[in-house]
């Protein structure tokens, strides 16, 4: 029976593409001021495609954290390494900004929470953004209640794909891991939760991850996290 889920954020509780790109062009914009050369370069290195418009899956723009972006911008723009933990406070301030206001659900948060509450599911979160963005998001959309679990980088459980996230729900809900499916739109998701022993690792396509390159790594893949609820049915019957 699975009894708890563990989401990831960006890409799966939110439509990637439709939150980020806004937050994505003006961090680069702080790198790189009215240099659309430099600019481009620092979208294509932090895994921008330019021919789709779209960030591509297990990049560093997509699965990575603040300071993996950090990192692949200094190594292109040296010069400003001295500036580092200035650039970091700033990148988190356009980071917690977007992921509150500029927002785009995956689906009705609420809607799906009170869903998988109703079958008696804990459910928890675990990004690669902070836990105070993500506590501040779930709080503007009125789900934190309905949470029993947020985690983020810097919240001490180490970060993906390592299976610290996963483990830290283990203790704080009492479930095992057979117990315990784990959903998120990226390959460093369900590595995640299979280095945890997750029960189930499930695929969403809301985020920068098509099809293909979940096939082979999801035990389920999904449009979105709508169709949560009819999986948890079909595997809990």
């Amino acid at each position: 029976m699975i009894k708890g889920i563990v989401f990831d954020k960006d890409g799966t509780l939110t439509n990637f593409h439709e939150t980020w790109m806004p937050a994505i062009h003006k961090t680069v914009e702080l790198f790189s001021g009215d240099n659309q050369d430099l600019k481009q370069r620092l979208m294509i290195a932090g895994g921008w495609d330019p021919e789709e418009d779209r960030i591509t899956s297990g990049s560093i723009l997509g699965a990575g954290d603040i300071n993996d972006l950090i990192d692949c911008f200094l190594e292109i723009l040296p010069e400003l390494t001295s500036r580092r933990e200035a650039l970091h406070t700033e990148v988190e301030e356009i980071f917690t900004y977007s992921s509150c206001e500029e927002v785009v659900p995956a689906t009705d948060l609420a809607e799906l929470f009170t869903n998988l509450r109703d079958r008696g599911l804990l459910i928890g979160v675990a990004t690669m953004d902070s836990e105070n963005a993500a506590n501040m998001l779930f709080d503007k959309l009125g789900v934190q209640d309905q949470l029993s679990y947020v985690v983020g980088y810097d919240s001490g459980h180490g970060v993906k794909p390592s299976s610290g996230m996963v483990e830290g729900f283990f203790k704080k809900t009492g479930l095992s891991a057979n117990e315990v499916m784990v959903v998120g739109d990226n390959t460093h998701d369900t590595e995640m939760g299979r280095n945890a022993g997750a029960a189930k690792v499930v695929g969403v396509l809301t985020g920068n991850s098509l099809a293909e390159d979940l096939d082979g790594h999801a035990d389920h893949i999904l449009s979105s996290v709508a169709e949560l609820p009819a999986l948890i049915d079909q595997l809990n019957a």
